[in-house]
């Protein structure tokens, strides 16, 4: 039951985070997305890319797992 119990924890925290990306990019000004605040740390436009492309590598994978019929 603590399985089904902490999938269930990860699928509401996935579902969520396209929420709090949309209210973290809202409230931010423009000035700052395409600069790095230090030589080894991405920019955030850097940071919301590589979301962007995780999101179709994995959320691909995610969907064949959820969607499989045993």
């Amino acid at each position: 039951m603590a399985d089904l119990l902490e999938c269930l924890l990860q699928i509401k925290a996935l579902r969520e985070t396209l929420v709090r990306l949309q209210n973290l990019v809202a409230a931010t000004s423009e000035g700052p997305w395409d600069i790095r605040p230090a030589p080894d740390i991405w920019a955030p436009v850097e940071v919301v890319a590589h979301l962007g492309d995780m999101e179709l590598v994995h959320g691909v994978r995610l969907r064949q797992i959820l969607t499989v019929e045993l």
